[in-house]
C-alpha cells in the first residue's frame, strides 16, 4: 500500500481524538462556568470598576448681561440661569463661515434634543450695527430655530461689546488670528453661568461637547455663593 493511501487512515483517528476531547470538555459544567465568566462576568466587572465620566472644570464666569433675541424677547443671565447653554459667535449675514458655525450648532441642538428646556443654544452677533432684529429673525428662520431653545442675540454696541469681551472677542471687522480662531469655536456654559469648555466644530469636538453638556445637565446647579 502506498504512502498516499495510508495518510487518510492516519489522520482519521487523530481527528476523532480531537472531537472526543472537545466533546468531553463541553459536557463538563466547569467549562460553561469558565465560559460565562470570561464572556460576561469579566466585561461587566470592568464596566463597573471603570471610573465614571466627570464634567469639565469651570474656566471662568460669564458676566451678567441682557440682550434681545430674534423674536424680541429679553434674554440674559437671569433667563439662562438653571440651564446648560452653548454660545456661538457670528455675523448674521449669509456667509459661509457664519453658516458653517450655525450648522454645527444645529447638529448640537439635534443631538441634545432630549434635554428639552434644560438646554439652550445662544448665538451672539459679532456685528450689532447690521444684525438688527429683522436680520436676526430672517437668519434664525433659515435654520428653523425654535426661539424657546435657540436665541439669536443682539443689541446696541454698548450692550454687546462687554459680553464679547468676556469671551475675548470683539466686533472688529478684521480680528487678530487668535481672535479669529476663538470665533470658530463653541463655548459650553453651565447652569451657574460658568464657562466649562471651548470646542471646535469637527465631529470629534461635537461628540465631546454633547457628552460634556449631558453630564452638566444631569448635575444639579451649584448655589452661587
Amino acid at each position: 500500500m502506498t504512502t498516499a493511501r495510508l495518510q487518510p487512515r492516519l489522520r482519521e483517528p487523530l481527528g476523532e481524538i480531537r472531537r472526543g476531547f472537545v466533546a468531553d470538555w463541553i459536557s463538563k459544567p466547569g467549562f460553561w462556568v469558565a465560559f460565562l465568566t470570561l464572556g460576561f462576568v469579566l466585561p461587566l466587572a470592568r464596566a463597573l470598576t471603570r471610573p465614571a465620566p466627570v464634567a469639565p472644570p469651570a474656566m471662568g464666569r460669564v458676566p451678567a448681561f441682557s440682550l434681545v433675541d430674534h423674536s424680541g424677547r429679553t434674554i440674559g443671565t437671569a433667563e439662562l440661569v438653571g440651564r446648560v447653554w452653548v454660545a456661538g459667535f457670528i455675523s448674521m449675514t449669509e456667509s459661509k463661515k457664519s453658516d458653517d458655525m450655525t450648522k454645527s450648532m444645529s447638529r448640537v441642538r439635534y443631538r441634545l434634543r432630549n434635554l428639552g428646556h434644560a438646554f439652550q443654544l445662544v448665538t451672539i452677533t459679532l456685528d450689532p450695527a447690521r444684525d438688527l432684529e429683522p436680520v436676526r429673525l430672517a437668519y434664525a428662520q433659515r435654520f428653523h430655530a425654535n426661539p424657546a431653545t435657540w436665541s439669536f442675540l443682539g443689541g446696541s454696541l454698548d450692550q454687546v461689546e462687554p459680553l464679547l469681551a468676556s469671551f475675548q472677542l470683539t466686533t472688529a471687522q478684521n480680528p487678530s488670528l487668535a481672535e479669529f480662531s476663538r470665533r470658530e469655536r463653541m463655548v459650553l456654559i453651565d447652569q451657574n453661568s460658568r464657562v466649562r469648555g471651548s470646542y471646535a466644530s469637527d465631529i470629534a469636538s461635537i461628540d465631546a461637547l454633547v457628552a460634556d453638556a449631558g453630564l452638566l445637565a444631569n448635575d444639579p446647579p451649584i448655589p452661587t455663593p
